[in-house]
Order: C-alpha cells, then sequence, then structure tokens
C-alpha cells in the first residue's frame, strides 16, 4: 500500500515539475499590416512551442522561425492558425517573423513556450540590439570598365621528395625433379607484384607508391651460387652508381640484382657451365597467357620494365632424365615513393575593374544575445 501511494504521488508531482520547466517567452496579440518580427535568444537543445492564431480565421501569407542571420528553421505558408514544436540546432538568436501582404491587416494570438535543454535553464533568452558598420555597395550609372593587373594568390602541390624502395618478391630454393619423375618435372612459383598505392586517396594524394620495374635472377647448383655471389661482388668493388651506395645496396644480397633493375648496370657475368633449367614467365592479358619472359639455361638474369602490377607465375622445369636440380630464384620490385606538399605561389592575371561600383560604410542595428 505504501508503495502505491509513493507512485501516485510521483504521477501527480510530474506534470507540475515539466509545467516549471516550461518558459513562457511571449503571449501576446500582433496587429499585422505587412510583416512584424519577433526575437529571442535560444539555447542548443531547447524544445520551442510555436502557438499561433488569427482572430478572424485569415490566413497570413507566411510565418517563419530564422536562427539569425538567415538560416531558415521552419517556414510555413498560407497561416491562419499553427501549432509547431521545433528543436533549436545550436545557440543563437532566432526571429520569428509574421508576414501579410493582402489588403486590411491581420490581427493574431501568439505564443512561445521554450522547453530548456538540460542544464540550460539559466540561458538568457533576451536579445539586445547593438550598432555596428556595415559595407554598403551602390552602383554608378555612366562609368566605363576597365582592367588591371594584378597578383592573385594561388596553391599548387609540387614534388616534396622522392624515394626509391627494393621489395623483396621471392628469394628462395626450388627443388625441381628430372623428367621421368611420376610426380612431373615443373614446378610453379606464384607471385603478385605490387599495385599503386595512394594516400590518402586517388583524386589528391599527397603520397604515392608505384611499381618502376622488376628484376629476376636464376641459377642452378654450385656454379649458379658462385656465379650471382661474383655479380655482387662486381657490384660492390666497382660501386657502379650513387644511388647503390647511398640506398647501401652493395652490402645486400640484392646487390646487383638491385643496380641492374634501378640503374640498368649489368654485373653479371656469361652464365657457367651446369645443369640448365627451363623456365618462363607468364601473366594474363584480357584473360589469356602472355610470356613475359622464358629461357634455358644454368643461370639467367634480366630487368623488366614493361611488366604492370598484378599476379604472375613463373614455371620451373627440368629436362634432366635421371638427376633432380635445385634452382635459386631471386625477384625483386623496384618502387618509387613521390611525396608532395602544397606549395603557395603569385599569379599575374588581368581582372575587370568595375568603377560603377561605389563602397560607403553604413551604421546598422542588429540583435545579439544578451550576456
Amino acid at each position: 500500500m505504501k508503495q502505491l501511494l509513493t507512485w501516485m504521488f510521483l504521477l501527480l508531482i510530474m506534470p507540475v515539475a515539466n509545467a516549471q520547466a516550461r518558459q513562457v517567452l511571449t503571449d501576446q496579440t500582433l496587429k499585422i499590416s505587412s510583416e512584424e518580427s519577433l526575437y529571442f535568444g535560444l539555447a542548443a537543445g531547447d524544445q520551442l512551442t510555436l502557438q499561433l492564431q488569427e482572430t478572424s480565421d485569415k490566413e497570413l501569407r507566411e510565418v517563419s522561425v530564422i536562427r539569425y542571420p538567415n538560416q531558415v528553421i521552419y517556414a510555413n505558408l498560407k497561416v491562419a492558425s499553427l501549432q509547431k514544436t521545433l528543436a533549436i540546432p545550436g545557440d543563437g538568436v532566432y526571429a520569428f517573423r509574421f508576414s501579410h501582404s493582402g489588403l486590411g491587416s491581420r490581427v493574431c494570438q501568439v505564443q512561445l513556450f521554450r522547453q530548456p535543454a538540460a542544464g540550460r535553464e539559466q540561458f538568457n533568452t533576451q536579445v539586445n540590439w547593438v550598432e555596428r558598420i556595415d559595407t554598403i555597395y551602390q552602383l554608378r550609372e555612366n562609368a566605363t570598365q576597365r582592367y588591371e593587373e594584378r597578383q592573385i594568390s594561388r596553391t599548387r602541390r609540387v614534388v616534396a621528395s622522392v624515394d626509391t624502395i627494393v621489395e623483396s618478391i621471392i628469394n628462395r630454393t626450388e627443388r625441381v625433379h628430372s623428367s621421368t619423375n611420376l610426380g612431373g618435372n615443373a614446378t610453379e612459383i606464384r607471385f603478385e607484384l605490387p599495385a599503386t598505392v595512394y594516400q590518402p586517396n586517388a583524386q589528391s594524394p599527397y603520397q604515392t607508391t608505384e611499381l618502376v620495374s622488376w628484376a629476376y635472377a636464376i641459377s642452378t647448383g654450385p656454379a649458379g651460387d658462385a656465379w650471382y655471389q661474383d655479380a655482387n661482388l662486381r657490384a660492390a668493388t666497382r660501386q657502379a652508381s650513387s644511388s647503390m651506395v647511398k640506398m647501401g645496396l652493395a652490402a645486400t644480397g640484392y646487390g646487383a640484382l638491385a643496380v641492374l633493375a634501378i640503374e640498368g648496370v649489368n654485373h653479371f657475368s656469361t652464365p657457367p657451365s651446369g645443369d640448365n633449367v627451363l623456365f618462363e614467365f607468364l601473366t594474363a592479358v584480357s584473360g589469356q597467357p602472355k610470356t613475359v619472359a622464358s629461357g634455358n639455361t644454368v643461370a639467367a638474369f634480366d630487368k623488366i620494365t614493361r611488366g604492370q602490377p598484378g599476379k604472375y607465375k613463373l614455371v620451373l622445369q627440368n629436362d634432366n632424365i635421371v638427376d633432380a636440380i635445385n634452382a635459386e630464384v631471386k625477384i625483386i620490385a623496384i618502387l618509387k615513393t613521390t611525396t608532395y606538399r602544397e606549395e603557395d605561389y603569385l599569379e599575374t592575371q588581368t581582372v575587370p575593374v568595375d568603377d560603377r561600383e561605389i563602397k560607403s560604410l553604413e551604421r546598422v542595428r542588429v540583435p545579439v544575445l544578451a550576456q
């Protein structure tokens, strides 16, 4: 019983609390000959209720609510009576405009109620009027138009830096069985060359990373290993290019191959004697297989500049009928990262000057929130 009485008490006082929370902004009768406006300050999150009744049920041309100076919150045409609740989007001065364009005048009873947002009960809804200086433009007749050169500020995107990156795609030893092996004498290695990357997007990137070229080296057995190491030694000893030295490629396992891919300088010698391997690089163009490179040798290398990002396949085949072979496969991609920056500059332009325009200053009164 005690709990029931408590709930009944709460239900009775809730409407009273809500009624106390709602504020009356105005309750007045307006005589509207052409246009009348009311101005009040409102806070973000407020609920504003507008009630209007034309005493003779005649229509007003328009009723609108505008967040000063020109943001229309609500508008309605041909209004004789109205009850509308609006959510207030932000703190500011709000104008309530009532306009009439017919004969005679309109007499309206207008009521505005504010349901304050949480924590904004003490928000001051009064509006003060202050004077400010505004620029007024007028046109002067019988004036000629002339032209003059002006420096116009512009912004353009320019290259800030370009970096070269060597990315390892394949570096492994592949076992290729003899032609008499029941499992076959061919093996496949599938790989993918990286696509162009745009940061943050392709329309307006501040950085791009794109494939420039790629290179491969294939060799078999100890003779092939010695051939590859000898090429790296040549590259390190001769220091063929300044970029190779700056990037530290001479001391890596890709020295000769990287120099070939970047500079086009060859440090590989004639292939040695040994077990040969048949190889073929394949990709797909319009759904059809296309050979990018192929050969039959103990050691092979090349730089590919016509290759596109995407999926590739390397097929290795052994024509030896007795012995299997170990094929060393190294594939690298050369990527170029370009970083851009915004640069301001001045551009000389010939622009028309309208002498008909007269600029003057004028004092105007504007509504502001009361402090």
